[in-house]
């Protein structure tokens, strides 16, 4: 019998966003906070710009590469295992943290075990609902969930700062990581509630029995045979073509986008820019306001045009910046002609 009883059909279905809000709340918090952590580093231990720069951008490709075999990770281990086994990582990557002798071993405590952590659990608050949901609601609870993200950019960025003057980098990563124990503990419990099937009727039992002698009879296979057919699995959805472009374009879209946007954080703190944490804090404002209105324009607007209009706005802001300096209509043009040379502009191309 379980913990909690969560009842079926809409409620458990607003719960599981709710779960899906609270994932993303925590991983994209951490994600985007990384500059207060480096501008602690930076100021207690003076240690070179470029390697604590290398230290967050080898965690987050870490976790970029976690996530990019989420679909496949998710049907061979589950959603509530994934949860689980990233929510530990995650809490000892910040125990770990807090006790290394010299930063050079947070290569190993924030980039590895953090960057596989925050992997693992993204993906299934990424993916859960896509495999729990279904209709027009989908894209809206998506949104929402999604928008989790954006407030814990505010949240994070905005406590962090005061935590790191008033304990140090070493005490804060403690207090952090028993903070996400009590918050990854409890929203794990959730996830499973939410996820676990009704009770089957006897028919279904008898389904998955035969299933599982089946699944027994494949085991007997050699080990060599089931790796080469997994291995397959994996890759099998790049035969497509509309795939394949559709990744190539996310790829480069990420490429283009959140790398200036987390590297411009590092050249604040570097220069001395005093109110970073509030300027991480208002974008994640806008990205949360963003992400419910990508939701809810989801259900009505095509994926493509929608997709069009985001690249649109994110490159106004460079476009504004270079008019206001003086670059002058010649020199826009050419930002314009490099601009769709660049990840953006192909993944422009790659989303039509």
């Amino acid at each position: 019998m379980g913990i909690l009883r969560v009842p079926d059909g809409t409620c458990r279905k607003v719960l599981l966003t709710l779960v899906c809000f609270t994932g993303q709340f925590v991983v994209m918090g951490l994600y985007y906070s990384y500059g207060q952590l480096f501008a602690a580093l930076k100021h207690e231990t003076g240690e070179s710009g470029g390697k604590l720069a290398l230290i967050g951008s080898s965690r987050d490709f870490l976790l970029n590469g976690i996530m990019a075999l989420g679909g496949f990770g998710v049907n061979k281990i589950g959603y509530v295992t994934l949860s689980t086994l990233g929510s530990a990582m995650v809490v000892l990557s910040l125990i770990f943290d807090s006790i290394v002798p010299n930063t050079s071993w947070l290569f190993l405590s924030f980039s590895l075990i953090g960057g596989i952590g925050n992997g693992l659990l993204c993906i299934p608050y990424f993916t859960v609902l896509y495999s729990k949901m279904s209709g027009p609601m989908l894209p809206v609870a998506v949104g929402f969930a999604a928008a989790g993200g954006g407030v814990g950019t505010i949240v994070f960025n905005l406590i962090l700062e005061p935590l790191h003057q008033t304990f140090g980098w070493r005490h804060a990563r403690q207090i952090l990581a028993a903070a996400l124990l009590v918050i990854l503990t409890l929203n794990t419990l959730v996830l499973r509630c939410c996820t676990r099937q009704k009770q089957e009727s006897p028919d279904d039992s008898m389904e998955e029995s035969n299933s599982a002698s089946s699944d027994t009879s494949s085991g007997s296979q050699p080990s060599q045979f089931r790796l080469g057919r997994e291995l397959v699995e994996l890759v099998r959805p790049f035969a497509a073509p509309s795939f394949g472009l559709l990744s190539v374009g996310l790829v480069l879209y990420m490429c283009g986008f959140t790398v200036p946007y987390t590297h411009v954080v590092y050249y604040a703190e570097l220069q001395g820019y005093k109110k970073a944490a509030t300027l991480v804090s208002v974008m994640g404002a806008g990205s949360t306001v963003g992400r419910m209105l990508c939701g809810i324009c989801a259900a009505v607007v095509s994926p493509r045009l929608l997709f069009l209009l985001v690249i649109f706005i994110q490159g106004r802001p460079g476009l504004a910046a270079h008019l206001q300096y003086g670059g002058g209509v010649d020199g826009l043009l050419g930002d314009l002609w490099r601009f769709f040379r660049s990840p953006g502009g192909i993944a422009v191309s790659a989303g039509l």
